[in-house]
């Protein structure tokens, strides 16, 4: 474990912040974590303290309440794998399941609270709860009201509604970043808190799992060798896809993870190189505005390119689809294709194909 000073760190922090980080508690045996995108660091009383802002109907908000502490966990580095995690975090209940679980995150004890620690978001600051404040809706601009607070949105869900936030200030007790050594002898978690004091593996276990590791690297290292083209694509998507993670921000990876995994031809002329959505309430009614933006890789013009999404409801059902306009794009140029979802089930969406013109 490295202890940092967190003014040395401020800049990344504020940026990873804007694109999702974590925000993790601990009541009893209940461990739970929350994607947040809003917070500050600052000195009040003359104390350094971390701020996140929590919705009311939020099981965050009650383990809060009880415990009067928590964490925020900041990747060092946003792969795929970390995106996706903080999507799905960020997109489900803590209270129906066990989210860190479900993402095969590794737990590590806090130093000075219960809240834990999370390896694959190593740069870690413990907060002890010094005041909050409930929001005050008067002062609120009825602008941000309308688009953040919609009072006919259910509390369940996961991105808008009608919650108001409560405000904890956290002082800042511990700040440090996870290294390999603290999970020395300790195996992969899943969700469960682990700790690198626990005891050493038998060497008959240690013979075992260098074994499987050997018996890994074989098996890998057939299939690369009969299968290299297509494991040659598969690192390429993965690259394509961080950068999309690393240059917007990306919230919930499933919107192109499925279209990507699935349709190498098309991407071997198209990279997707953004991907942002917004909200908007009309006269009570909910849009969202969806944009993909799409590269021609090529040294020629890409004709009547289309895009179409799948909307999908609160389960991650398919209720509808939308096509995009036709568009040409360019040699070596991109183009953002905007599409309006005003569906009043839509919860979600997912880039269900993207269209070109036929070579003849």
């Amino acid at each position: 474990m490295k202890q940092i000073d967190i003014n040395e760190y401020l800049p990344k922090i504020m940026g990873e912040l804007k694109k999702g980080i974590l925000v993790n508690t601990k009541n009893g045996d209940k461990t739970n974590s929350m994607t947040i995108g809003w917070g500050q660091v600052g000195i009040e009383w003359g104390k350094m303290f971390f701020s996140i802002y929590v919705r009311h109907g939020r099981f965050t908000h009650e383990q809060i309440e009880a415990t009067k502490e928590f964490t925020v966990s900041v990747p060092l580095e946003r792969t795929p794998e970390v995106a996706k995690a903080i999507g799905y975090i960020g997109s489900r209940n803590g209270r129906e399941i066990d989210k860190l679980t479900d993402m095969n995150l590794t737990l590590s004890d806090g130093k000075e609270v219960k809240s834990p620690a999370i390896k694959e978001l190593p740069l870690t600051i413990e907060c002890k709860v010094i005041y909050s404040q409930e929001q005050n809706i008067d002062n609120i601009p009825q602008e941000i009201k309308d688009s953040c607070y919609p009072q006919d949105v259910p509390s369940d869900n996961p991105m808008a509604n009608r919650d108001y936030h409560t405000v904890y200030y956290g002082e800042i007790v511990n700040a440090y970043i996870l290294e390999e050594s603290d999970f020395a002898g300790v195996g992969v978690n899943s969700g469960t808190t682990v700790n690198a004091e626990s005891g050493n593996k038998s060497p008959k276990a240690l013979w075992i799992t260098l074994l499987s590791i050997l018996l890994l690297l074989a098996c890998g290292s057939y299939i690369y060798n009969k299968f290299n083209k297509t494991q040659t694509y598969s690192t390429v998507v993965r690259e394509e896809m961080s950068t999309v993670y690393s240059n917007t921000g990306l919230m919930n990876d499933s919107r192109v993870e499925k279209f990507v995994n699935t349709n190498p031809k098309i991407l071997e002329s198209v990279a997707i190189t953004g991907i942002k959505e917004s909200y908007s309430r009309v006269n009570g009614k909910q849009t969202i505005d969806a944009a993909i933006t799409l590269q021609n890789k090529t040294d020629k013009p890409l004709n009547d390119i289309e895009v179409v999404i799948n909307v999908l409801d609160k389960r991650g059902r398919v209720i509808d689809d939308i096509d995009s306009e036709d568009r040409t794009i360019e040699p070596n140029s991109d183009y953002t294709f905007n599409i309006q979802i005003t569906d009043e089930k839509a919860a979600s969406w997912e880039l269900a194909e993207i269209k070109k013109e036929k070579e003849e």
